[in-house]
């Protein structure tokens, strides 16, 4: 890839701004984020998205589980003070 590059700026540039700006470039593309990377990295945002959902709804279903056990000790409570 860098020859390539190369070649194209020898054409316009000197060797060595050639050689420099084929370096640049490269250094550059290396760093690049690839549309392969964002696209792994959007299916695993949604991934954790659903997941994140899922355990919103457990939550909420034992929050309302255990209000249901606070309230059943409760009754409990007063039937063992009326004995």
């Amino acid at each position: 890839m860098i020859n390539d590059i190369k070649q194209k700026l020898t054409d316009a540039f000197g060797e060595p701004q050639a050689t420099a700006l084929a370096e640049a470039i490269q250094g550059s593309y290396v760093n690049l984020v690839k549309i392969n990377d964002f696209n792994e990295l959007k299916d695993l945002v949604g991934t954790l998205t659903i997941q994140v959902s899922n355990l919103t709804l457990a939550q909420q279903r034992t929050e309302r589980r255990v209000e249901e056990l606070a309230a059943a000790q409760q009754r409990t409570e007063r039937r063992v003070e009326e004995l």
